[in-house]
Parts: C-alpha cells; structure tokens; sequence
C-alpha cells in the first residue's frame, strides 16, 4: 500500500517512509522541506528523519484496535489536515488535504464513508479529533450534526509530562515522536 502526502509534491522534496504496523508493508511518500533538513544534518549527521504523519497513522491503529467500532481519525495542523477510518483496527483508508474549513473536512470524510458504503452516523463511528482544534471549532461543530460521537483526543498522552504551554491534543503526535529523539 503507497500513500501520498502532500499537494503538488516536487520530486526533490519527496521521501519514502515504510512501516509494517498496519500488517502489510505500508509506503508513505511525503513532501518534507529539504532546507530544514539539510539544516538538521549539518548539526547531527546522524540524525534520521521520521515522518509525523506515518507515525500519527500508527498510533492511530494502535488505538483503533481497542474498540470493535468503525472509528475516523483527524488530526488538524495549520497547513494540512490528516484523515484515516479504521475498522476493527484494520486501515480503511487515509488521505490528507489542504481544506482546513470544517465544511470542507467533512465533505471529504462522509464522500469517502459513502464510496464504502456507509451512512455517516447510522454505523456508530466514533470520530477523534486532535492537532489545533478544540471546542467550537467548526471541525467540530460541523462533524457533530452528523456523528453522535465525536471526541477531541489527546490520547497518547499520559499525563506525566506538563504540557507547557503546548495544547493537550498535539501530545498525541508529539509523544509518539519524543521516541524518536
């Protein structure tokens, strides 16, 4: 399975990141700033580059296994939006767009549950929302006219480390790439 992260993506800027997580060899390709990174390895050669997108899709099946439901996950930055469902714990399907508005996410999730075959709603999905969001958002406010569960997620984070200053749904990314420091 390959999937693409990132609009217009320049060849030059394009990585390839594997993962055996999801039960079967996963690619991700993802624009990533190459000045940034050339940055970073002049300081620390050794340093390897991770992608937060791979690894937020990972704790997301991680957490997706704990219920038996249909479950949609996403995560939104100031950029890109991050979005994935999961059934039973298996990926159904993951995307990313630059369509920050609430409106907009939602038509990009309940197009993609109706292309499954589903009803948004009627299959008891449980939607988590983490990154920069809270409540009001409209993200938020758009996906709770449709979904009877929708849950603002800090989930990976323990509790053990004071945020500091830091919104409590970004350590659920965040934590996962403390690892890999």
């Amino acid at each position: 399975v390959t999937l693409q992260a990132g609009p217009g993506m320049d060849v030059d800027s394009v990585r390839s990141f594997h993962s055996d997580v999801f039960g079967e060899e996963l690619v991700l390709m993802e624009r990533i700033q190459n000045e940034a990174w050339n940055a970073v390895q002049q300081v620390w050669p050794q340093a390897k580059l991770e992608s937060s997108s791979l690894r937020w899709l990972e704790a997301a099946v991680n957490h997706s296994r704990d219920e038996n439901r249909p479950q949609v996950y996403i995560d939104l930055s100031s950029h890109k939006v991050l979005l994935a469902r999961f059934d039973e714990g298996e990926l159904a399907w993951s995307m990313v767009s630059s369509d920050l508005d609430g409106e907009g996410v939602l038509y990009s999730v309940v197009n993609a549950m109706h292309r499954d075959g589903l009803a948004p709603g009627a299959d008891g999905t449980h939607v988590f929302l983490s990154g920069d969001i809270e409540e009001g958002h409209d993200v938020v406010l758009s996906f709770r006219r449709f979904f009877p569960k929708v849950e603002i997620f800090s989930g990976w984070f323990d509790g053990r480390i004071e945020p500091a200053g830091i919104k409590t749904q970004q350590w659920a990314l965040l934590t996962q790439l403390a690892s890999c420091a």
